[in-house]
């Protein structure tokens, strides 16, 4: 994802950054430890959650703006997204929330208001996005422990909680933070606008991996259901004019 972030320039970002990562990878080790068919299981509880994760960038963004000096604003803005986050994610799993329908009315509620904070100010840079190694690394581990807290707690905590962290927002949050050093707070609108619009290629990676597990094994059904997320990245950035 990083390197291909740095191949478009910043309006492509956010449909870029809604390349399946954490959820990949999660769904992954959660159908090899738990057997493929458990996937159903967390498939319920993804929208709502996704939408929980769109909406903290966009909470991310609109505090970054309140404050001056740049080290405060990461921290409080990082510490004011992660709340909403928690409030809206942790009780799908303490209250065993299995509806689709509402999951789904909760995701496009959560996304409407995204798109709406987040197209309220554009700032037409037109640079392309580069991440250095460092930077990388960070992501990765990021990246890396969330997807180990999600196959924990799937294993020990229920396949709920790791549906849930299956969405956590890693890489949006990871992107973030080094947009936000590197180039300040008004940046963040244009590089996090395309996001809730990227965001259903989320949905669909989880459908075709619910779909393709059972059926050819996880290994291929990774495979497959990546490559369908990807083809529709590819389909957004040449069609679409943001």
């Amino acid at each position: 994802m990083s390197f291909i972030a740095g191949k478009v320039s910043d309006n492509n970002a956010g449909v870029v950054l809604s390349l399946p990562s954490t959820i990949a990878i999660s769904l992954f080790f959660i159908g090899l430890t738990r057997g493929a068919g458990s996937i159903h299981e967390v498939v319920s509880v993804i929208p709502f959650s996704l939408g929980a994760s769109v909406f903290f960038v966009a909470i991310y963004v609109s505090v970054a703006q309140l404050f001056r000096k740049k080290t405060l604003s990461m921290i409080l803005s990082s510490l004011g997204a992660f709340a909403v986050w928690l409030q809206i994610s942790i009780p799908l799993a303490l209250f065993n929330f299995q509806s689709l329908i509402i999951s789904m009315t909760g995701y496009l509620v959560l996304v409407f208001l995204s798109h709406r904070i987040l197209y309220s100010k554009k700032i037409n840079s037109g640079v392309v996005l580069k991440y250095s190694f460092k930077e990388k690394l960070f992501r990765a581990t990021l990246a890396g422990f969330i997807i180990a807290l999600v196959v924990i707690l799937s294993k020990t905590s229920g396949l709920l909680w790791g549906g849930i962290f299956s969405v956590f927002p890693a890489a949006y949050f990871s992107s973030l933070i080094i947009f936000h050093r590197a180039r300040g707070s008004s940046f963040l609108f244009n590089v996090s606008k395309t996001i809730p619009l990227g965001s259903p290629i989320f949905i669909i990676y989880a459908l075709t991996a619910n779909y393709f597990f059972p059926l050819t094994g996880i290994f291929f059904g990774t495979a497959i259901s990546y490559l369908i997320s990807l083809l529709l990245v590819i389909a957004y950035i040449k069609f679409f004019k943001f």
